[in-house]
């Protein structure tokens, strides 16, 4: 008898000690929920969502919305068979949004897989861009949010959120990170609204943020998103069809 409570006793320690790895702080915000064991992660997630507040102050939106990012160490895309109801294999990723929880997922930085990765298909995964694409998965988060609550407009299309996400995870790096980004496919952009579409996002996501990136900067496209006046190839070929 004595011997199972003994068994028992450490179990219940060692469960106490893995849970005590995990951290959960809220950025002295009241709707901020971040997980992390890496005190790295954590400061990174609250620099990304300070940036994505101060964008969107400046087009005098705020959200009282629960913000959850969980930083793990494996993240995992679900492949779901034809009829979605059976998980039939998975892919691990750098992020995802997990629609059912409203949580971003990220991966945590100092793991082989991020260490492995490259960014943008070529360059090394730097702490700058690590926070970058929190910024680009909060992107899409506040922007679906802003045409929600504050145009009262229906989720913008897929190429547009696209299109914002990257433009302001590029805009986000610093300035080493961003000047390697940006020397990535000189000779590819954009050459109207029409050929910002899924068809070229799914072809080449990376090389679609570069463009998008590129164009913005020439042009009003980034005002008329949050003015919610953009048309993208997406909606016009849509409303063509």
């Amino acid at each position: 008898m004595f011997r199972y409570i003994l068994v028992l006793f450490f179990l219940l320690i060692s469960l106490s000690l893995q849970a005590n790895q995990l951290k959960i702080d809220n950025c002295q915000r009241d709707n901020v929920f971040i997980t992390y064991k890496d005190s790295l992660d954590y400061t990174r997630a609250c620099q990304a969502i300070e940036t994505i507040i101060n964008i969107f102050k400046k087009y005098n939106f705020e959200t009282s919305e629960i913000i959850k990012i969980s930083f793990q160490e494996k993240v995992a895309l679900e492949i779901k068979s034809l009829d979605e109801q059976v998980t039939v294999d998975e892919i691990q990723v750098y992020a995802l949004y997990n629609s059912a929880t409203n949580e971003m997922l990220v991966s945590q930085f100092n793991t082989p897989y991020i260490q492995s990765r490259k960014a943008f298909d070529y360059l090394n995964v730097t702490p700058s861009m690590h926070e970058s694409i929190i910024v680009h998965e909060l992107a899409h988060r506040f922007l679906h949010l802003y045409y929600r609550d504050f145009l009262n407009q229906n989720n913008p299309d897929h190429a547009t959120h696209e299109f914002f996400a990257y433009f302001i995870q590029i805009n986000a790096l610093n300035s080493l990170d961003q000047n390697l980004v940006l020397a990535l496919w000189p000779e590819s952009e954009f050459t109207s609204d029409l050929s910002i579409n899924s068809l070229v996002h799914g072809t080449h996501p990376h090389k679609f943020g570069v463009m998008s990136f590129r164009y913005a900067i020439s042009s009003d496209v980034i005002t008329q998103i949050l003015e919610g006046s953009f048309y993208s190839g997406d909606q016009i070929l849509t409303n063509f069809i």
